[in-house]
């Protein structure tokens, strides 16, 4: 009896240990993915709010930023130093 009771909170335990590994992940996937969709929201944004770009310049960095993570990347290491700066324009001619 005491064995079957001990084996039983052994499986509950393990089970416990599960979930709480695999709460841990979807929380850490769950907030990669919402970083990741405010950072593409941003880049669009910028990309929209430049006039000095031409339409074809656009196209290409949108189709840049759909690809997965590496995208959002490359247009902040190549464009991210003025996105303040256009920012701010915006925000002037409001």
């Amino acid at each position: 009896m005491l064995e079957a009771l001990l084996t039983h909170t052994l499986a509950l335990m393990s089970w416990a240990a599960i979930n709480f590994v695999h709460s841990l992940l979807l929380l850490v996937v769950v907030s990669v993915a919402v970083v990741w969709t405010w950072t593409l929201f941003m880049c669009f944004a910028d990309l929209i709010r430049d006039h000095q770009l031409s339409g074809w310049r656009k196209a290409l960095w949108l189709l840049i930023l759909l690809v997965p993570i590496g995208g959002c990347l490359v247009y902040l290491v190549a464009r991210g130093s003025g996105m303040e700066a256009r920012a701010l324009e915006s925000q002037r001619d409001l």
